[in-house]
């Protein structure tokens, strides 16, 4: 899901992460295509640990980012659910 339409679109979480906060990351988006733009994300998360590694060192130490939109639409989307879904599912 791309952070804004026609954007590029990270493929993994470290790729949507980068997407999502590209200063961070040093990626300028300047007039690049989209194309370009994903590239560079793929490319400045690579050399990266683990997922886990490489979420715990923006958890636990950098606190000025943005959760990816892919994320953050499915989290608004659970917040909304009445719980119906698992209710059934405790019965």
């Amino acid at each position: 899901m791309p952070e804004e339409p026609g954007g590029p679109c990270g493929r993994t979480f470290e790729d949507a992460f980068a997407l999502a906060n590209r200063s961070l990351f040093g990626i300028s988006a300047g007039d690049a295509p989209a194309g370009e733009l994903e590239e560079r994300a793929r490319s400045s998360v690579e050399s990266r640990r683990s997922k886990v590694d490489f979420a715990l060192d923006h958890v636990l130490g950098d606190h000025d980012w943005e959760v990816p939109k892919y994320i953050r639409r499915g989290l608004e989307w659970l917040m909304a659910q009445d719980g119906t879904a698992t209710k059934a599912d405790d019965e």
